[in-house]
């Protein structure tokens, strides 16, 4: 059974929630790490402070257990207890930091993988919906034809040149076959797409560039309705062909 349009654009729409949900999730977590990390910074320089404020206090004693050996008045004498106390608390605070530094971290790491996970889905979905699209449906349906029309136009030249009143060289007919080069004899079918976008000067088009991006983030963005292409160029196959 054939899935609907309607459940394509509604299975991308889900998968660009998901996807968006775990950008949000792993914006979040980036936010609560710089948090964190000033948090640590904070008490980094306090636990610093508080250990030089201990050990002159540490030192301030001893010169008042030596004064009042010595019989001679000094002053009130700190208190190391609150001190180490001060500064234990500081250093539970500051390892609690670090701790929560490394769970988001993992948190992270975590997301970061459901994430690279999502984006995938995204694609799949997308390209599920152009594919089932009408728009190409129509697409490969006049490609096919223009083809059909092209290989009936170079059987009659091929019959004129080899009944020797055309001249061989008057029309290349692998002018748009996307043959391998020494590097690559045998392409791909991936490979001979990029050598004829290449020969062609169509790397890009504007049209299915802008909709594939706006279908991206909005699963019910439509689709380029026909072909806009101008017959320019040595590219220009509907113009050949006659067509408009």
């Amino acid at each position: 059974m054939d899935t609907s349009p309607h459940d394509l654009r509604q299975s991308l729409a889900d998968a660009i929630g998901k996807r968006d949900a775990l950008r949000r999730e792993f914006g979040g977590i980036k936010d609560a790490q710089d948090r964190v990390q000033n948090t640590i910074f904070e008490l980094r320089t306090k636990l610093q402070a508080a250990e030089a404020s201990f050990e002159q206090a540490r030192q301030t004693s001893v010169t008042y257990l030596v004064d009042e050996a010595l019989g001679q008045t000094t002053e009130a004498r700190p208190s190391l207890r609150q001190m180490r106390s001060d500064l234990a608390v500081v250093e539970d605070e500051l390892a609690a930091a670090r701790d929560a530094k490394a769970v988001l971290t993992d948190r992270q790491k975590a997301v970061e993988s459901k994430l690279s996970w999502a984006k995938s889905e995204v694609r799949s979905a997308l390209s599920v919906v152009v594919q089932g699209s009408l728009e190409v449906t129509k697409l490969l349906e006049e490609a096919k034809a223009l083809e059909a029309q092209l290989i009936e136009r170079m059987a009659q030249i091929a019959y004129l040149v080899g009944a020797g009143v055309l001249f061989p060289g008057v029309y290349d007919p692998f002018t748009l076959h996307p043959f391998g080069n020494h590097l690559i004899p045998c392409p791909t079918p991936g490979q001979s797409w990029a050598f004829l976008l290449e020969k062609e000067g169509r790397r890009e088009n504007p049209e299915w560039h802008a909709a594939l991006t706006a279908l991206d983030v909005d699963a019910q963005a439509p689709l380029p309705s026909g072909v806009t292409a101008s017959a320019s160029g040595k590219g220009g196959l509907r113009k050949m062909l006659g067509g408009r």
